[in-house]
């Protein structure tokens, strides 16, 4: 049975579509637990601070421990469990409820982020009260940035004059929320933030406390009630302060508390925690596991937790360590504990003594009789150092291919980690993509602008909502052209858009030479492709231009929305979306969703970012209700920050994932390559928040909790505390792994490997690193080809034939499609061989394509079953042309013509400026070309677009002429007049199809209004846009008896099983040449 799956306006029926759910933590059965794991699921009484380092099964215990108090008669609704990542709570969640056979009220497991709002959601209920509504982080900048404007021209804050420049732009805003996060997160108001400017002898926070506090009363009259995140945990956390009946509610509804990752909390998350837990509260932490710094978090803090959480008679809460590290093998725990010591400022290293207890067989054992020695001297870490970032993801592909053929390790169990996503990400995604290795990005990582499927949609949006064309013309800059042009949305390349401005640049020389009709300067290309992209002409080869008309197509269908009444930014965005066309003519849409059901994560990756886009603008409409749709854009186009998102992703499986250290935290695979260590770049001690000293700030409010702290410990702060913050990041991406580590970096010019890498090489190499080879490698497709090439060649010798068909057979079991011989070409047999239409059936035959039959028999037969485009801006005006040249038959002058043009040409909305001048003007001079070989014609007119109908054999032949004149001796002449530019060959002109054709349709009677005219006189084509005159083309009377035979040939050849690809001179402007197989366009198709 199939399941049709609707996903953004997409109907695709896909058959046994099954959903799951991925396993969470410690799912099914229950895990066998150590002596010291016990010991933390069996306390009770009092407040438990549990610490251990990565694999010491945390996770697990958490769940394990809330299961407990389950098993001991605790309703499930009365235990609460807080994390820190909303992927985190669901996982943990699940978890929890696979083994609980009784319904629960909502989810057990929460962000903390998540309770505050919730709490403040059901107090403003209860009070009757507006709910509170969350600004992302992206939407929080957003707000600064617009506030900072102002204050910019003002400058009431008393910014220094040498930053005013400054105060407007993204970095400042960024540095300004940073600063606004930490210092509401530590309780410093604006009032505090001026005095500490003065004690703290730093003068930037004086203006900066103004502006804070500007900030403060814009969100204290907002209406809406919009609270930022550090605003909503320090309001949930006042409000359980000062009523103290909702405090006790809490405790009496919270009997158990777990806090996972406490290591990630801030001051502000601590004092919720403190609020609402009772006796039986336990923290999980790993103080060297903290990556949240640059949010707040606090991982020192986690030295005082055991007092700051006494129990109800003051004593401290217990702590208990796990030693025992159950995931990674112990050349890996080694080299971690290893890297843990470098850490240079910690009260807290008992949990870093781990010790391994994966059994060494257990890999063998998981990885069969065929392990190969995939690794350096076969062992479970290598460094390398490479040349060029291109070279260092070659040399992680063949690794992981190895590993996934060798000893069948899943690529979804495998990742590469980075310290932050940039040039190097797209470099591992296009080369390992290549090379036939199934690769996902963690889009999160990416703000929504710079995302490849989003940008173009919010620039052709931004263009739309321009109400007028010089705006639209000033948004339309080189860059933002070329954006769009190679865009997904347009499908160019760079040799396309050189092709394009190339034959702008010829034509604009012909046409104007040096000046145009006003003395003004020539446009150059970029102005003459914007003008095309908001103005399309019609007298292009679009086969050379499509690129350009699928963009001119959006911006048309955009401009429409946004001129609607009351148009949202939804409306405007979701008709660029749904009106997007691929080069293989399918939406955009379609293709996506193709591809992504097939496995292709970049397509995955692109439609989940869509969908991240119109929650956006759902969010966005529902909060700022009237708002305009130029402000949603205008927003989406500043954030510079990833916006947090909660609509569904879609699950990837079977795909290498690339993520940031950040994103990998909690996580784990079997096979990590950690890339990019390079000095500069892990660590990257490049300071943060140093212009408005967010990090300073954060460091006076520890210096002022931490008592313990010496004065020199205080001196080393920041710069101690950045470089421990890098080596966390670093300690975290190695920790991720569980059987095999590569460590990369690259050697190239002023990028050399970092202190990392060289005490990661220390540790594995005491005597030096040994030479690297670099491997060969052969991607699946080239592989298989050479493979296929020895077994079908019968030279081969038996050996090497059976070797070639073992390694096909090992190749197509691992999952290589291209070793599946169900896809080779030519080796399923054909799905039908019947005729296209059955002997003795009736076909229909029209003259106008016996040409292109003749010529392409494969050209014909696509065109003519739906692989013809829509019609042209050059085929409208061929039409127009057609219709006002028929009209001298009723005597129509030139000039009559040329008004009913002017107005004609509005109905046509072919545009304006320069193209469109430069069209309307072509059209005038051919109907003036027209009209003065009209009247010197020698003949009688005695029809315009007359039909004509005959039958030979079991042919249907019907269509009609643009003129039929009548000669001096009584024969009729065919005319067919052509708008084109490209004018036939004398010679072809001669024995053109569609001429003989209409030359026998009057020898056949065809013409039933001039029954008793049935001599031809031969037929001409009429080009009326060639030279100052126009040319002609004559062909004379037709052999009637001759031509008879051909078309009788030309309708078996239409009702072949066969149609053969032939080149001709149609192959230039051939509209289905990507189903070719004798051009290189089509010829994947076939091979």
């Amino acid at each position: 049975m199939a399941t049709t799956v609707r996903w953004l306006g997409l109907n695709k029926p896909v058959a046994n579509l099954k959903l799951i759910r991925e396993p969470g933590i410690n799912p099914g059965q229950r895990l066998e637990l150590s002596d010291e794991q016990r010991s933390v699921v069996a306390h009770r009484g009092s407040p438990l601070l549990v610490l251990g380092g990565p694999g010491t099964g945390k996770s697990v215990l958490m769940v394990e421990r809330a299961l407990s108090y389950i098993e001991e008669g605790i309703d499930p609704n009365q235990i609460l469990l807080l994390t820190f990542d909303r992927e985190r709570a669901t996982e943990l969640n699940d978890s929890i409820v696979a083994h609980i056979p009784k319904s629960i009220n909502g989810a057990i497991v929460k962000t903390i982020p998540a309770l505050a709002f919730g709490l403040l959601r059901a107090h403003a209920a209860q009070n009757g009260k507006k709910p509170p509504t969350l600004l992302s982080g992206a939407e929080q900048e957003f707000y600064i940035r617009e506030l900072l404007g102002p204050s910019a021209i003002s400058n009431l804050a008393g910014w220094p004059e040498e930053l005013l420049a400054a105060v407007k732009t993204a970095a400042f805003a960024r540095e300004m929320r940073d600063l606004i996060m930490r210092a509401t997160e530590r309780g410093i108001r604006p009032e505090a933030l001026a005095q500490l400017s003065k004690s703290e002898n730093f003068p930037i926070w004086l203006p900066a406390s103004k502006f804070y506090l500007e900030y403060t009363h814009s969100r204290t009259i907002d209406e809406d009630y919009k609270l930022d995140p550090s605003e909503l945990i320090i309001n949930a956390t006042n409000l359980i302060a000062r009523d103290e009946q909702l405090h006790q509610e809490l405790r009496n509804k919270y009997k158990v508390v777990l806090v996972d990752e406490y290591q990630e909390s801030d001051p502000a998350h601590r004092e919720l925690i403190k609020l609402i837990s009772a006796q039986e509260l336990t923290l999980f932490a790993d103080p060297d596991l903290a990556v949240g710094r640059f949010r707040g978090a606090d991982p020192e803090g986690v030295s005082r937790a055991a007092d700051s959480f006494a129990d109800s008679n003051g004593n401290p809460a217990e702590i208990l360590y796990l030693l025992k590290n159950y995931r990674s093998s112990l050349e890996l725990n080694n080299l971690t504990v290893s890297i843990a010591k470098g850490f240079r400022y910690s009260r807290i290293t008992e949990h870093r003594e781990r010790v391994c207890e994966v059994e060494q067989s257990k890999k063998s054992a998981q990885s069969g009789d065929n392990k190969q020695k995939n690794m350096q001297e076969n062992g479970e870490i290598l460094t390398a150092r490479l040349e060029t970032a291109h070279e260092e993801a070659r040399f992680i592909a063949h690794h992981f291919h190895s590993l996934h053929l060798g000893e069948g390790i899943p690529y979804n169990k495998m990742a590469i980690i980075l310290r932050s996503p940039g040039a190097r990400t797209a470099t591992l995604r296009r080369t390992l993509g290549a090379l036939g290795i199934p690769v996902s990005q963690d889009s999160n990582s990416i703000p929504l602008i710079l995302q490849s499927a989003i940008s173009p949609m919010i620039l052709i949006a931004r263009i739309s909502l321009a109400h007028s064309d010089e705006r639209r013309r000033e948004i339309l800059t080189p860059e933002n052209v070329e954006s769009l042009l190679l865009s997904p949305f347009a499908g160019g390349d760079p040799l396309t858009l050189r092709r394009m401005r190339y034959t702008l640049l010829k034509m604009r020389d012909v046409d104007s030479p040096g000046t145009n009709e006003t003395n003004e300067t020539q446009q150059n290309t970029h102005e003459i492709l914007r003008d095309l992209l908001l103005t399309p002409m019609a007298d292009f080869d679009w086969n050379e231009f499509a690129a350009a008309k699928r963009i001119s197509d959006l911006i048309a269908v955009a401009v429409k929305a946004a001129n609607r009444k009351a148009a949202q930014s939804e409306n405007v965005l979701w008709e660029i979306w749904d009106n997007a066309i691929a080069d293989d003519g399918r939406k955009i849409s379609q293709l996506w969703q193709s591809a992504a059901i097939e496995g292709d994560s970049s397509a995955d990756s692109n439609l989940d970012a869509v969908l991240s886009l119109f929650e956006a603008a759902a969010r966005h409409a529902d909060r700022y209700p009237g708002a305009s749709a130029s402000a949603f854009i205008k927003q989406i186009e500043s954030e510079v920050i990833e916006a947090d998102t909660i609509a569904t992703r879609a699950a990837r499986t079977g795909v290498v994932e690339i993520l940031t250290a950040h994103s990998a935290k909690g996580r784990e695979w079997d096979v990590v390559a950690v890339a990019g260590v390079e000095e500069g770049r892990w660590p990257n001690l490049k300071a943060r928040g140093s212009l408005l000293g967010s990090e300073r700030l954060a460091e006076i409010a520890r210096r002022e909790v931490a008592a313990a702290r010496s004065e020199s410990e205080h001196l080393l702060g920041a710069a101690s505390a950045l470089l421990d913050d890098e080596r966390r990041l670093f300690y975290n991406a190695l920790t991720r792994a569980r059987r095999y580590l590569l460590l990369t970096s690259t050697t190239n010019g002023d990028e050399q490997p970092s202190q990392f890498f060289a005490e990661v090489e220390d540790h594995l190499y005491p005597t030096g690193a040994p030479e690297l080879k670099l491997p060969t490698y052969l991607p699946p497709a080239l592989l298989v080809a050479k493979l296929r090439k020895i077994a079908e060649d019968s030279t081969t010798n038996p050996e090497d034939f059976a070797a070639a068909v073992t390694l096909l057979k090992t190749l197509d079991k691992a999952g290589i499609s291209a070793a599946n011989p169900q896809r080779w070409y030519g080796a399923l047999p054909l799905s039908t061989d019947a005729p296209l239409v059955a002997d003795g059936e009736p076909l229909k035959i029209s003259p106008s394509s016996l040409e292109t039959l003749r010529k392409c028999s494969l050209k014909w037969v696509l065109e003519n079953h739906g692989g013809r485009d829509g019609d042209s801006n050059a085929q409208l005006l061929g039409s127009a042309f057609h219709e006002l040249a028929a009209r001298v038959i009723n005597g129509a002058n030139v000039n009559e013509l040329t008004s009913e043009l002017k107005i004609l040409w509005s109905k046509l909305e072919l545009g304006e400026g320069w193209s469109e001048s430069k069209e309307r003007d072509h059209a005038v001079e051919m109907l003036i070309k027209f009209t003065n070989w009209h009247q010197q014609r020698p003949t009688q007119l005695l029809a315009v677009e007359e039909s004509f109908s005959f039958t030979l054999g079991r042919a249907l032949i019907k269509g009609s002429v643009d003129r039929l004149e009548l000669a001096v001796d009584g024969s009729l002449i065919i005319v067919d007049l052509k708008t084109a530019k490209n004018v036939l060959s004398i010679a072809d002109g001669k024995k053109h199809a569609q001429l003989a054709a209409y030359q026998l349709a009057v020898a056949e009677g065809g013409f039933k209004n001039f029954p008793d005219k049935k001599t031809p006189g031969g037929a001409l084509l009429y080009y009326v846009a060639d030279g100052k005159k126009g040319a002609d083309r004559k062909q004379a009377p037709i052999n009637v008896e001759n031509v008879r035979g051909e078309i009788l040939r030309d309708s078996e050849l239409m009702a072949a099983a066969k149609f053969i690809a032939t080149e001709n001179s149609l192959c230039r402007t051939c509209g289905v040449i990507a189903s070719c197989p004798i051009k290189n366009e089509g010829r994947s198709l076939f091979s």
